[in-house]
């Protein structure tokens, strides 16, 4: 496994992808961060939010390549539309607490 491989594997451990008893967190999105419909940095599946107003829940439902799909809040913890969009992996920040 190279360099990349195991920074991926470890991100993976550390966010709990594939980990059964994984509990469910919610993460703000680094101010620079894409939402896409496909896991794919092409603009044609860009989703229009801001990621500063976007909290995710985690861990990832799965994950393309260094993208992850993640179910989509506001800042109010609230479902919006679309429900689940894919980003790049790292483009989580913090772990969010509600206000």
């Amino acid at each position: 496994m190279g360099d990349l491989g195991r920074t991926w594997w470890l991100w993976g451990v550390l966010l709990g992808l594939g980990s059964p008893d994984a509990h469910a967190v919610t993460y703000t999105l680094h101010r620079s961060s894409i939402l896409t419909s496909r896991p794919s940095f092409e603009m044609r599946y860009r989703v229009e939010l801001d990621p500063l107003e976007v909290t995710v829940r985690g861990p990832a439902l799965e994950q393309s390549g260094q993208f992850c799909r993640y179910t989509l809040m506001n800042r109010r913890l609230q479902p919006i539309q679309p429900k689940v969009a894919w980003t790049p992996c790292y483009s989580i920040d913090k772990v969010f607490s509600t206000p």
